[in-house]
């Protein structure tokens, strides 16, 4: 698993988290994926809001052509690469299909 945090905005950030067979394969087998916050550098928890978590999935020719863009500097297209099979589009205000939190609301 891999997985890239970007800046949105001044105020905010999102993480693309890049899943890969053998993490599929393990979660499949109830062992959940992590990934700790602070590898991230300190300035981003404290003066950044989190604004979403992407997931995607990527094979090893995929993360190879990642790697690639990463090393020419080309974050957009790195991105642009992980998410060319989107049909979600925010932009145009759609929300990722029907979701709900099952954590209880807090009294």
């Amino acid at each position: 698993m891999q997985s890239i945090p970007y800046r949105t905005s001044e105020t905010e950030w999102t993480m693309f988290v890049i899943l890969e067979d053998d993490n599929l394969e393990r979660m499949k087998r109830y062992d959940p994926a992590e990934i700790f916050m602070d590898l991230l550098p300190p300035e981003w928890d404290m003066k950044l809001k989190l604004k979403a978590v992407v997931i995607g999935y990527a094979n090893r020719a995929d993360l190879d052509t990642v790697h690639r863009l990463f090393q020419n500097g080309d974050l957009a297209g790195a991105l642009k690469f992980l998410s060319r099979g989107y049909q979600f589009r925010p932009d145009k205000g759609d929300r990722e299909g029907e979701y709900e939190s099952i954590r209880p609301e807090r009294q």
